[in-house]
């Protein structure tokens, strides 16, 4: 799309906004408020308006003065918008919406709208600022709330008796009791909000969720609330809720704890507490509870991390006024506890209440706690502890490792900047366990990565995101890998930066008509030396994909297997069944993490067998499985949906020109990737180039499979092909492996005069490197290319690659370090606008800015090193 229409584009949007403000309907919905937001009046509030009264019809030339006048008057549907200003009152909605006509009360786009609570009070008893009771389908967004005060139950935003209610990207500072408090109610919605300085010597918690069925309190940041002497948690659900979850929240530097489930003295149940990071609280990080004797039941908490807490990372309570605390059925997994306790007591996780029942510890990592890791000082029916990683055994009165454990160092990546992924050779890879292990990690990589599920919040996936640096490793002959010579190129292999190896031995039939398959007894490697290769690849902490082929006795290609009969085809899967079964139990019993099933077998990959060899393989095998199908036929097989990998060997065509520029072969490779990433979605699974490669031979990219396409030398060619490939996927979350063509076993065979796909002393062998051995990148999280965002929200992918930002946003950077991050720097047109040392890091973009510009994102290591990232886009903020 050119730059006029992108700019007519831009404008169309722009004119749209300021004529038809943001409409809630164009908001990504809920997860089970699914319904359209309304589409009934459109009111305005703008106290600065000259014109500004009450008795206006609301209109944006004739607005309202107050917000009181919209509370009163909205009906289901009707949506206000809330101009710049600080509006000294007290909202109390009058009306409710309906099913599909919420009402939305909205702070108008780019404006700083504050309800000011100061010198208002509000009841004795109960009440907010901001008060929703007995309504339904009411949202409230955007909005300032500050100063509720004074009494012990004063709420900046109280919801009671009441359902359907979104609270959502608001800020609320300073209130006597919950920054956000929800009774009584059902089917809510907390998400996005910041709340800080709650509890300011009141009751109740920052986020309070009582007595509420079926909810979500989720992406809040919960920070410095107030003295707490009689309440201050930071969030609570209590006293009889139930269907709920509680994710992505940030709580830190609170009086007390930071997120707590209490039944109080209502049953209580069926809530998950997941993905959320909570330090620095003057109590425990998580905890669970029956103060008031109420059943607590159903409760999961995983991938969550406590990190520099007073006291416990998490407490199984049994504090409160009754004799009994009942609770049961709570399962505490794939945690990250670190360095919580200070003082004279606390620790990692601690038992303490006897009436509980069916109690699951299973899969954290407890590192580095004050006097105990994992403590159980007292009896508890149905009690299991196991596969927790423990680094710091005190042997302190009570504490236990629990079974099956492991004792080590987790080797997380910067503790002390709070980054807790794990290292390539932490001890908690590949060590816990499967039952009743969340399905993703904190960072949603799906489990397990390896052969096994790893224990903590993170799941390890290859610095930080889960790619396969990967490199094919391939012998024609019986005792190859055995040799001192196999030893040394794979050392050579290994210092590429390459971490995972396909390692290839092979079996013949006579020829494309053939039903039987047989190891050669001088060209098929010896299972003795393929085990020796196994060893030798992980003793250098390397990873393997076994990849078992066919080839013909007669040179045809293996695509063309084909029979006539169904008697023949039986005879054939039932022979490949034996050969891949012998590879699959070789491939359990030495620990190798990946298996591939099948390679290029164009013709049979239709057949309904295909299902039975996989169930055969899975039977004795529990590693990661994939099928490695030619590039243009990947599309034609029937059994991906039983794969975890989408296999391609992507020997794609580029160009029909010799010694294309890199300009041109990133061209030729737009439509491959659109297509690749298509079918990627289209099927919801990973891709992996279980083969990808280029002959040291000019013309190599036109027919990239041809290894005897010129014969005449181009090391130049072959490293810009290795260029062109790495810029186009190498930042894509489709692609989760490559693995080039080939590293051969012997040393000796390379250098620039030799023709063959090795890289080995060629320039592609720096490219190479350039990328595997990457430790440190930094890309843009938020925003993404090509979408629509209006004020701070993704709406909806564009037809572009260009990302359009109308007003206020926050660029969220990543990055990937293996050395500390000393800070990350924001830039607009290469001007530096702001730096964050903190993780995460972000900035909120919030100043005037029109048309286009170039974002900028740059990360500084302690070590001296630096990495970058830009995007283009167009941007409209008022400021």
């Amino acid at each position: 799309m050119g730059k006029h229409n992108m700019k007519h584009i831009m404008l169309m949007i722009c004119i749209t906004i300021l004529v038809f403000p943001y409409s809630p309907s164009l908001q990504i919905p809920y997860s089970f408020n699914a319904e359209n937001m309304g589409m009934g009046n459109i009111y305005y509030v703008d106290q600065n308006h000259p014109l500004a009264s009450d008795s206006n019809p609301g209109t944006e030339d004739l607005p309202w003065l107050t917000v009181q006048k919209a509370a009163d008057t909205m009906v289901a549907g009707d949506t206000v918008y809330i101009k710049e200003g600080i509006y000294n009152e007290r909202v109390i909605p009058k009306n409710s919406g309906s099913p599909g006509n919420y009402i939305a009360y909205i702070a108008y786009p780019g404006d700083t709208v504050t309800i000011n609570g100061e010198n208002i009070s509000l009841p004795s008893d109960w009440g907010g600022l901001f008060d929703i009771s007995d309504k339904s389908y009411i949202k409230v967004s955007g909005l300032r709330i500050t100063n509720a005060g004074p009494n012990d139950n004063n709420a900046g935003i109280l919801v009671d008796n009441s359902s359907h209610i979104i609270i959502e990207r608001n800020y609320i500072y300073n209130t006597v009791s919950s920054g956000i408090g929800v009774w009584n109610s059902n089917n809510v919605v907390v998400d996005g909000n910041e709340v800080e300085l709650a509890c300011n010597d009141g009751e109740q918690e920052c986020i309070t969720m009582a007595n509420t069925n079926i909810f979500e309190i989720r992406n809040n940041h919960v920070h410095h609330g107030g003295p707490g002497s009689i309440g201050g948690e930071g969030i609570d659900v209590k006293d009889g809720s139930s269907n709920g979850k509680v994710y992505g929240n940030h709580v830190h530097h609170l009086q007390r704890l930071g997120i707590y489930v209490d039944a109080w003295d209502k049953h209580t149940y069926n809530i998950e507490v997941f993905q959320n990071i909570v330090h620095n609280c003057n109590s425990y990080g998580f905890a669970v509870a029956s103060e008031a004797g109420g059943l607590l039941e159903n409760i999961r908490i995983y991938n969550n991390i406590a990190y520099d807490n007073e006291v416990c990372g998490i407490g199984i309570a049994g504090w409160g006024f009754m004799l009994k605390h009942p609770m049961r059925n709570i399962k505490v997994i794939n945690n990250n506890f670190y360095n919580n306790g200070e003082g004279v007591w606390g620790g990692g996780i601690s038992v303490e209440n006897s009436d509980a029942e069916n109690i699951v510890i299973r899969n954290n990592i407890c590192s580095q706690n004050l006097l105990f890791q994992i403590q159980v000082e007292v009896s508890v029916q149905n009690l299991t502890v196991d596969h927790n990683l423990i680094d710091g055994y005190r042997g302190y009165e009570d504490e236990i490792y629990g079974d099956d454990y492991v004792e080590g160092d987790p080797m997380f990546v910067n503790p002390s900047g709070a980054d807790f992924h794990l290292q390539k050779n932490s001890p908690a890879i590949d060590n816990g366990s499967p039952i009743n292990a969340p399905t993703d990690d904190f960072d949603g990589n799906p489990r397990p990565q390896g052969k096994g599920y790893d224990i903590g919040a993170y799941e390890y996936c290859n610095d930080g995101k889960a790619f396969q640096k990967g490199f094919s490793y391939a012998a024609w002959w019986n005792d190859t890998y055995a040799t001192y010579k196999s030893d040394i190129s794979l050392e050579n292999l290994h210092a590429t930066g390459t971490e995972w190896v396909s390692l290839v031995t092979t079996w013949y039939q006579d020829d494309e008509h053939s039903t039987h398959i047989y190891a050669d007894k001088n060209r098929t490697p010896s299972d003795a030396s393929l085990i020796h290769a196994i060893e030798k690849i992980h003793s250098m902490n390397m990873s393997i994909m076994l990849k078992p082929t066919v080839d013909l006795q007669n040179d045809v290609w293996r695509g063309c297997i084909k029979f006539d009969s169904e008697e023949e085809w039986e005879k054939w899967f039932t022979s490949y069944k034996q050969f891949i079964s012998h590879y699959a139990n070789l491939a359990k019993e030495y620990g190798v993490e990946q298996f591939c099933i099948g390679v290029e077998y164009v013709e049979t990959v239709h057949r309904e067998e295909w299902y039975d060899v996989i169930n055969s393989v899975r039977r004795n095998y529990s590693g990661i499985l994939t099928y490695a199908s030619n590039w243009d036929n990947y599309k034609n097989v029937s059994f991906w949906n039983a794969l975890d990998y989408i296999g391609i060997d992507a020997y794609f065509p580029l160009t029909n020109t010799r010694d294309p520029t890199v300009n041109e072969l990133l061209n030729a490779w737009k439509k491959w990737h659109n297509e690749i990433e298509n079918f990627s979605h289209e099927m919801g699974k990973g891709i992996i180039f279980t083969e990808i490669g280029y002959c040291s031979q000019d013309g190599a990219n036109i027919e990239p499979w041809n290894w005897e396409y010129s014969n005449k030398v181009d090391l130049k060619e072959r490293a810009d092909c290795y260029n062109a490939a790495f810029q186009t996927f190498w930042n894509e979350d489709f692609l989760c492996g490559i693995y080039w063509w080939c590293w051969l076993p012997d040393p000796a065979i390379g250098g620039e005069n030799d023709t063959g796909y090795t890289p080995f002393r060629k320039p592609a062998e720096n490219v190479l490197k350039s990328y595997y051995s990457i430790n440190f990148s930094i890309e843009f999280e938020k925003p993404e290319e090509g979408i629509l965002y209006i004020f701070d929200r993704e709406i909806i992918p564009l037809p572009s690659n260009t990302t359009f930002i109308i007003g206020k946003i926050t660029i969220q950077a990543s990055v990937i370090s293996k050395a500390p991050v000393d800070r990350v720097e924001f830039y607009i047109d290469d001007e530096l606008k702001y730096t964050d040392d903190n993780v995460p890091f972000n900035w909120i973009l919030d100043e005037t800015v029109f048309w286009e510009h170039k974002l900028k994102i740059m990360a500084f290591d302690e070590i001296g090193n630096i990495a970058s990232d830009e995007m283009d886009v167009m941007i409209f903020n008022i400021g």
